[in-house]
């Protein structure tokens, strides 16, 4: 990078207040100011906020996104190679300072724009991929959701439309019915839900633009539900969803995916993500196969880390 290039740019340490206009909600001001636990930011500025990224630091270890679905960087489009590099270094030196001795950075899915620049430069900085997990979308185009997924999950979402259940978004009073629903299917697969009620509750109370609760009903029942979140003007999260086990049989998920599908076409989203269908790497094929029918795509979502 030439000498004038370096003395146009700068780090330094920012408040949660300042996260750039366009940050990631991960990496929004809302969202970090919910936190139970502090979080410290960088940025590298030049006339203008051109880059971030967010750290929680326990004791000598720095990560970007803690309890959240990833973290990583922001950056303007204007940002080059070079400068994204420089960035790094210095803030490998920054947390030097600060007797880090381990940075990891949780990244987001391989389909974001940009993402092949932030893996090139994290690895010839000398970040190693620490895991990387299977992550599914469904890309949001002009094609109606019967040219998207399989024929068989098209046949269920007819029957759930010929049974007259009803697609709708609601609102947070409804939460702890949704939340219900949620924790029955996780103990019915024996997962564990990854926050508790207070803790959603908190969350959509702080951030309430950028969570949306869907739900299909049966008359007055939830046989189906979603919590999505907004995590840009692109692309909605499916980070919660549940369904109950006395409509399974009708595959009351497919006809909620079709409807968010078409929610987001409306609204002009991008992409769909349905989240990981993986675990420290190991693949949940069930998961994996039930997206893929629903007409989702691949992408990988890799964690790095740098011991320095």
């Amino acid at each position: 990078m030439s000498l004038a290039i370096k003395k146009s740019l700068q780090i330094r340490e920012i408040s949660l207040q300042q996260s750039m206009e366009g940050a990631h909600f991960f990496n929004s001001t809302p969202y970090l100011l919910n936190k139970q636990f502090q979080v410290r930011g960088w940025q590298l500025f030049g006339d203008q906020p051109m880059a971030q990224i967010f750290f929680y630091i326990k004791e000598d270890v720095a990560i970007s996104g803690y309890q959240s679905t990833f973290g990583s960087f922001d950056f303007s489009t204007l940002l080059s190679e070079q400068e994204l590099n420089w960035f790094i270094c210095a803030l490998i030196q920054q947390l030097e300072l600060l007797k880090v001795k381990t940075i990891e950075i949780k990244g987001f899915p391989n389909y974001w724009e940009n993402s092949k620049l932030i893996h090139k430069v994290l690895v010839g900085n000398g970040f190693i991929e620490s895991t990387s997990e299977i992550n599914q979308h469904i890309p949001i185009t002009h094609l109606t959701y019967n040219k998207v997924a399989k024929r068989n999950e098209i046949k269920k979402i007819k029957q759930c439309f010929k049974m007259e259940f009803e697609f709708s978004s609601v609102e947070s009073d409804s939460l702890s019915d949704i939340y219900q629903l949620i924790r029955k299917t996780r103990e019915r697969k024996n997962y564990s839900t990854s926050m508790t009620f207070e803790a959603l509750e908190s969350t959509i109370k702080h951030n309430p633009a950028n969570y949306l609760l869907f739900v299909i009903k049966d008359k007055e029942r939830i046989i189906a539900t979603s919590v999505t979140v907004v995590v840009n003007k692109n692309i909605l999260y499916n980070f919660y969803h549940a369904d109950d086990e006395a409509y399974r049989k009708y595959s009351p998920l497919a006809y909620l995916v079709n409807n968010i599908y078409n929610y987001g076409y409306e609204n002009e989203y991008k992409v769909l993500d349905l989240g990981t269908s993986s675990l420290d790497g190991v693949l949940n094929e069930g998961l994996f196969n039930f997206k893929k029918n629903l007409g989702a795509q691949l992408a990988a979502k890799r964690t790095y880390l740098l011991t320095i």
